[in-house]
């Protein structure tokens, strides 16, 4: 139960109703001023004499040092007698303390259908706090069937009376329309009187109300101000907005170093917001040191509290490796838990794996039915789905995109996690027969090697040069022992060291970006420098042959073009504004843009590692 006074029963003494009760006598005034001093033994030897007489007013200021254990030991049983013996004669300050009793269970045993009966009495009487108390009840149908129409006009009553919890929970039937027809005006109307008394929830609600204009206009710079004094009151939710406001530069300058401070507060709280988003500092360097393995401690609680976005974070994580061992099933599975809860780029995501066979089975239908899924959710037109399915169709027989297309329509009926389970349960595989994705390019009748090959590797934005796939199947068309030798020597010399080189250059972006000026990674350094050496290395004619010598200068000059394109790529990153490539296309940079390319990038180096481990045995 929500009750904010920390000596209420002081409060209530003097203005709760109290039908029997008589003004203080002179020994319960000497023992609320030994009270007030603190000196709780004078004060209960007063209260024993005056409350054994009867006295109605020592025996609740009696029974609440029992209850506190201040000048006696703590003992809510004698507690609970003392406040039973002044309510039994009518005294709504102890039908209140009985109710509570019976409504937490403690001094008497836990009973709802009690403390409804002695909160009642107390409320009949104007007892403010045992209006709302009653209201509690009635809003959440303990000991009476649920009834929000009473429960607000309980709250009403005790609201009216100036109770800010009251205030607070009667804003909250306006807000969601609780019994009431929503209305935010009203809401903002009692959020603001409970506020202007220092509720720290009620600051919260009004300052988001403020900051998004429900109910009323929008004023960020008031916004803030409920945040803070909320804030410093402990509030979790209203810490996580500040941070936010921080983070953004929302109704305040933006100071990513204050942003982690407000985060840091509400995550240690365990607010599961808060925690994803201080997993997000910790990921991108965000005023805090770049740490993955913090990112991921933080994105890990949240998830663990069912927060969608950090599970959704916490499988990119695991599917670049950043933090954790590299691990495409976990990241596919915290993707499903997070699509489950309706995210939209979780559902892409997830539509991706299955696509591409990344820590599940490969399954085009799947696959289509989740880009068809999020498809018919994009009202920006900001997500890949469409593109994604179309790019997909391609490669499916009319049979399998009719599935695709029948599986969406039960996704949309049971839901999607439901749907997909029965499809996948069901034990038929649709993967496209021609693709023959267990069988080596030389075993092949279906395919050449060399599309086999393109299949099997490139990203989805064709991250690898095709160039380089061209010549290198023209130089390895038979499949012998020592060719296989040279084919592997020439992917990880060359075409997996190029791809690292291309993944540190888009975290080394997402680094500028975030922080407003060009920063390479450590890793990037080194591999402008290892990259031209390791290519070299991998060449696989004899130096100084035709072969070596021509394709090495164009070796050469395409990584003098890449070198260029970097620079150019960090710079837009740093000063957030669009790359213009030679060809006169602007491409815009920013997170979403970065998180693609790098989450494509990763894709393709892992089908290379796959390929390498799963068709030649590479090492």
């Amino acid at each position: 139960m929500r009750i904010t006074a920390n000596i209420f029963i002081l409060m209530l003494l003097f203005i709760g109703s109290a039908a029997s009760a008589d003004k203080l006598s002179d020994l319960d005034y000497a023992g609320l001023k030994a009270y007030e001093a603190g000196d709780y033994e004078t004060a209960f030897k007063d209260y024993s004499i005056t409350a054994q007489q009867g006295d109605v007013n020592a025996q609740v200021l009696l029974g609440n040092l029992y209850d506190k254990g201040e000048g006696v030991l703590q003992d809510h049983v004698k507690a609970y007698e003392w406040y039973i013996k002044a309510a039994q004669k009518g005294y709504s300050t102890a039908q209140f303390f009985v109710g509570w009793d019976y409504y937490h269970g403690t001094g008497a045993q836990q009973d709802y259908a009690k403390a409804l009966y002695w909160f009642t009495k107390g409320a009949q009487q104007g007892e403010i706090i045992s209006q709302y108390s009653l209201g509690l009840m009635y809003a959440k149908g303990l000991g009476v069937q649920q009834d929000y129409a009473k429960a607000n006009y309980w709250f009403t009553k005790s609201a009216q009376q100036g109770y800010k919890d009251a205030q607070y929970n009667l804003g909250i039937s306006y807000l969601y329309g609780n019994g009431v027809p929503e209305d935010n005006t009203k809401a903002a109307e009692w959020f603001h009187k409970a506020a202007v008394q220092g509720d720290a929830d009620a600051e919260t609600k009004l300052g988001v109300m403020n900051e998004y204009a429900i109910g009323i206009p929008k004023d960020y710079a008031l916004a803030i101000t409920l945040f803070r004094k909320s804030a410093e009151q402990g509030n979790a939710d209203a810490q996580e907005n500040l941070g936010i406001a921080y983070d953004n530069g929302i109704g305040v300058p933006q100071d990513y170093v204050q942003a982690v401070a407000w985060y840091k507060k509400a995550a240690a709280q365990g607010n599961p917001d808060a925690q994803n988003d201080l997993g997000t500092s910790y990921a991108h360097g965000r005023g805090v040191p770049q740490d993955y393995m913090q990112a991921v401690a933080w994105y890990s609680k949240a998830a663990e509290q069912g927060n969608a976005d950090a599970q959704f974070n916490l499988g990119l994580m695991y599917f670049h490796g950043y933090g954790v061992q590299q691990d495409p099933v976990q990241a596919a599975r915290l993707y499903r838990e997070a699509a489950g809860q309706g995210l939209v780029i979780a559902q892409d995501y997830l539509g991706v794996m299955y696509e591409f066979g990344l820590g599940v089975p490969q399954n085009y239908v799947a696959a289509y039915a989740l880009y068809n899924i999020v498809a018919a959710q994009d009202n920006n037109g900001q997500n890949k789905a469409a593109n994604n399915r179309s790019k997909l169709m391609s490669s499916m027989t009319p049979a399998q995109v009719e599935d695709g297309q029948a599986l969406t329509r039960e996704m949309q009926r049971i839901g999607m996690l439901k749907a997909l389970d029965a499809y996948l349960e069901s034990g038929t595989q649709l993967v496209p027969s021609s693709s023959n994705a267990d069988i080596h390019p030389a075993q092949s009748t279906n395919i050449s090697g060399e599309d086999y090959y393109l299949q099997q590797v490139l990203g989805p934005n064709g991250h690898i040069d095709k160039a380089l796939h061209d010549q290198f199947w023209q130089q390895f068309n038979d499949e012998s022992e020592h060719d296989v030798t040279l084919a592997i020597n020439w992917i990880k010399g060359s075409i997996l060291v190029t791809q690292e080189y291309e993944k540190e250059l888009w975290n080394s972006a997402l680094l500028s970006y975030n922080n407003h000026q060009v920063i390479k990674t450590e890793r990037l350094i080194e591999l402008e420098k290892e990259v031209p050496e390791m290519a070299k290395k991998s060449l696989p004619w004899p130096p100084g042959s035709p072969q070596y010598t021509e394709t090495l200068a164009n070796f050469n000059s395409g990584w003098t073009n890449s070198m260029e394109d970097a620079k150019r790529l960090l710079d837009a990153a740093a000063n957030h504004k669009p790359l213009i490539g030679i060809n006169g296309q602007v491409r815009q940079i920013d997170e979403q843009t970065i998180e693609q390319a790098s989450s494509s990038i990763n894709a393709s180096i892992t089908r290379l590692n796959k390929l390498l481990d799963k068709h030649w045995n590479g090492n």
